[in-house]
């Protein structure tokens, strides 16, 4: 199967082919499966690449999309380019199923992490067949040996359309426009900048990557996108410049070099007929330069301009007023200090730059000749935002600062034409919009945004929501309905009714603090573009009906831990939004929330004594907690440890049921489960633990052990707090520990930043093992019984879970991939926990056939 290696043959062929015959010939020259079924895994190359737009052309989408076979093997860049056409409500959730993160995850082009993705993804959206369909889908002759039963989706969203991973670093800026392509077809595009010292162009429709724009000088400082005869621009800031870029092809153009210092600020304007960029600077000038010849054009101030207090002075001497002249000698007329902030404006018919500086002043210069126009504001504390409003056909600034003020300039008067009050804390960020007539101005105060109206002395609305500060707004209409879209370090954007103020949805996605939007005018459908510090954009729709999902924890999840509560098999699972949840694992219904009121809880136990199922948490201020896993009640809190207790883990010392806490004060602490009495303490580590682990077989000596970021483990005699042996290895922190049966001897398991396991003899002290399966820091391990069998299960920050065979050695068998980082595990009987960032998600264990192969 071939392509038309010259467009032209295209064109002339277009038009002649019936799109329905060929596409069912297409799929008829894949082989069958034994179900009669396309055999996708042995599907030609191109049609991995291209059914899906041959589908499209037919029609026939629908039918590829029902079939996990086909979502597994397809091309995902080739297949998320088509996924919009999935209009159906079936097919549009498969569509969003894989949108979640097969899409864009950087694992998304090995088949296993598709398969384990999409099969997590189809569980966390209730799709259970799907899932399991998925999941017993053959890789190299093997299903999957873990079958996800049920999943949080506390990070899904029906709204997510494209999420933009191509970054190697935060993205701190986005903005959109419209480029014209060579075929002389416009395209809205998103442009996302940041840490990396790239900026990224998306097709907005598709999600596409279009292109990367790569400056050579570090971290993009500034971001600024404009149109001028048809064309397209961009420009990023540096640390020591700003680059021009030509959005349609890529190309870079000029290279704007001149400040001393970073560029702080960009604007585009147009001035007598040729596009202008202004930049702005640490060095506390701000220079013009011709956007297509690259020439700086004039530098403000200009040492060679007359500013008008010079005139001013020119003219009180002529008069021989020496008092005016006095004091114009005192105002200042030129930054001293960086400029923050820049706007263009007309100022009645002279194109003109409004610049806002730390110094607290405010000027106004000519964009044509570098004169320093006016000073509109001065003051001690610096300014920081500076937008441009238009009214009654004449243009006017609004500044804000750290003075806690709003102010409204005429650019003709040397007193503000307005200022806003009840503005509390530092205004951060402006933005506006005109809803029936009025002008509206949305500021920024920590968590706040509030709603300026001209006319109006104090805030017209107030919207809270967040859980941490905003750090962008964008204002827009959506079906002719005013909205703010806000974002947050809360790794959240909510969307808010301006004419009410009420709250209309949340969109949740985002990994890390979100950090700017962006809301494009020509789509059709509105969307807007979300920036992020986890390195990506989410494109959402505004306009989609948000679809229920199962929740979970609303902060990261810390840890994990598995037993049986009045007969049935649970998890509690702790984070730090100071809950604890207890699971039941056959149903992944809640049976208790734990809360406490003001801590984030970490380590965590469940265990059974004669008379009662306990559950013990651990807060990050050193307390330890005991509560009736039945019946949710607090039975008794104790404070031994003076830091935050990361790890708690339980077991038998004889008839004693006990627990065992470590602590970040560099000590462990044992426990009687039954009173809650402390019985022993352990010191011996140099910095901070990470993790503790007990292990009392039958039989054979009680051991327990504990990691630190020391990059060592000690196993201890619990009975009698002798330390026994130092394990000592690992080139960074040990962040878990766990010990194992492997036929007729006792293992201890290390996991470390260093993104290695390592394997003991706990008596001995002698190393046995290292495993590799892990690209970045393992952050624990846990041991899981597979059909009487042991299996071990170590999580990654890498976003990977590796399951071992125990047998003479650890034999690797499987990775699973994952959304986010894999924080923690635990197993009980036929189930395993994992939680990965803020998700919980529960495997049952799959046998595999031995008939499968090795």
């Amino acid at each position: 199967m071939y392509r038309y290696f010259h467009q032209a043959l295209t064109d002339h062929t277009e038009g002649r082919t019936d799109v329905d015959v060929l596409h069912h010939a297409l799929i008829a020259a894949i082989p069958a499966a034994d179900d009669g079924t396309p055999d996708w895994a042995r599907a030609h190359p191109y049609l991995l690449r291209h059914a899906a737009e041959h589908a499209v052309a037919a029609d026939e989408l629908a039918a590829l999309l029902d079939q996990p076979s086909f979502l597994l093997h397809v091309s995902p860049d080739d297949l998320k380019r088509h996924l919009a056409k999935a209009t159906h409500p079936h097919t549009a959730r498969i569509a969003m199923i894989y949108r979640s993160h097969t899409t864009h995850h950087r694992h998304r082009y090995e088949l296993g992490a598709r398969r384990s993705l999409l099969a997590l993804d189809a569980a966390a959206w209730r799709e259970p067949s799907l899932a399991a369909a998925l999941a017993n889908l053959p890789i190299d002759g093997r299903s999957t040996s873990a079958l996800v039963r049920w999943a949080t989706n506390s990070q899904g969203s029906s709204a997510r359309l494209h999420t933009l991973a191509g970054h190697s670093a935060s993205v701190s800026h986005v903005a959109t426009a419209l480029v014209r392509g060579a075929n002389g077809v416009h395209t809205e595009v998103a442009v996302t900048a940041g840490a990396d010292g790239t900026a990224i162009v998306w097709n907005l429709d598709t999600g596409e990557e279009l292109r990367a724009l790569r400056q050579d000088s570090g971290e993009i400082t500034a971001l600024a996108v404009a149109r001028w005869s048809d064309r397209s621009f961009a420009v990023t800031a540096s640390k020591d410049a700003a680059t021009v870029w030509d959005l349609a092809t890529g190309q870079q153009m000029h290279r704007l070099a001149g400040h001393q210092g970073g560029v702080t600020a960009l604007a585009i304007t147009e001035v007598d007929g040729r596009p202008v960029v202004v930049t702005a600077g640490e060095d506390k000038t701000a220079r013009s330069w011709d956007l297509l010849t690259g020439s700086c054009a004039i530098t403000f101030p200009d040492p060679l301009a007359r500013t008008e207090t010079e005139s001013v002075k020119d003219q009180t001497a002529a008069d021989g007023n020496s008092i005016k002249q006095e004091e114009n000698e005192k105002k200042p007329t030129s930054h001293r200090k960086r400029i923050n902030a820049i706007a263009v404006a007309e100022n009645r018919g002279e194109p003109s730059l409004v610049t806002a500086g730390a110094d607290g002043n405010v000027f106004v210069w000519s964009l044509r000749s570098g004169r320093m126009l006016r000073r509109l504001a001065s003051g001690s504390k610096a300014v920081t935002s500076v937008i441009i409003v238009r009214m009654n056909g004449r243009d006017y600034p609004i500044t804000a600062g750290e003075d806690k003020q709003v102010r409204m300039h005429d650019m003709a008067a040397d007193i503000p034409l307005y200022s806003w009050e009840g503005v509390s804390g530092r205004p951060q960020v402006l933005t506006s919009i005109t809803i029936d007539e009025q002008l509206f101005v949305a500021t920024v105060d920590d968590r706040i945004v509030n709603l300026l109206k001209n006319g109006e002395e104090r805030p017209v609305l107030t919207l809270k929501g967040h859980a941490n500060p905003v750090t962008d707004v964008a204002l827009v209409e959506v079906a002719d309905t005013p909205v703010a879209i806000t974002t947050s370090i809360d790794q959240t954007a909510i969307m808010w009714d301006l004419k009410t103020g009420d709250f209309i949805r949340q969109f949740v996605g985002h990994t890390k603090r979100l950090t700017k939007v962006a809301v494009p005018s020509s789509l059709d459908s509105p969307v807007a573009v979300t920036a992020c510090h986890d390195g990506t954009g989410i494109v959402w729709d505004l306009a989609v009906q948000d679809q229920q999902v199962f929740t979970g924890h609303i902060g990261r999840v810390n840890a994990v831990a598995s037993g049986n509560v009045g007969g049935h098999a649970v998890a509690l699972t702790t984070s730090d939004d100071r809950t604890a949840i207890l699971w039941d694992l056959a149903t992944a219904k809640r049976r208790r929330t734990f809360t406490v009121p003001s801590n984030s809880i970490h380590g965590v136990a469940l265990t059974n004594t004669e008379d009662r199922s306990l559950a013990i948490t651990a807060e990050s201020d050193g307390t330890i907690v005991f509560w009736n896993a039945v019946t949710g009640e607090r039975l008794r809190s104790a404070k031994r440890h003076t830091g935050l207790v990361c790890a708690v883990h339980t077991g038998r010392l004889g008839t004693r049921s006990v627990a065992l806490s470590a602590s970040r004060d560099k000590s462990a602490a044992l426990w009687d489960v039954a009173s809650g009495r402390f019985l022993r303490s352990f010191h011996g580590h140099d910095r901070a633990l990470t993790s503790c682990s007990l292990h009392s077989p039958e039989g054979t000596r009680s051991l327990a052990m504990t990691g630190s970021e020391d990059r060592t483990a000690v196993v201890w005699d619990p009975l009698t707090g002798e330390r026994l042996r130092t394990l000592a290895g690992h080139q960074d922190w040990v962040t878990g520990v766990a010990f194992v049966e492997a036929r007729d001897r006792t293992l201890a398991l290390t996991t470390s930043d260093d993104a290695t396991v390592r394997v003991w003899d706990p008596l001995t002290g002698e190393h046995l093992q290292t495993l590799t399966a892990h690209r970045n820091w393992v952050n624990a391990a846990a041991v899981v019984q597979v059909q009487g069998r042991s299996r071990v299960v170590t999580v990654s920050a890498d976003s990977t879970a590796a399951i071992w065979a125990v047998e003479d050695e650890l034999v690797l068998e499987e990775v699973l991939h994952l959304p986010d980082e894999g924080i923690a595990m635990a197993g009980t009987g036929e189930y395993g926990v994992l939680v990965c960032g803020r998700e919980v998600i529960c495997y049952a264990w799959n046998t595999p056939d031995p008939s499968q192969g090795p």
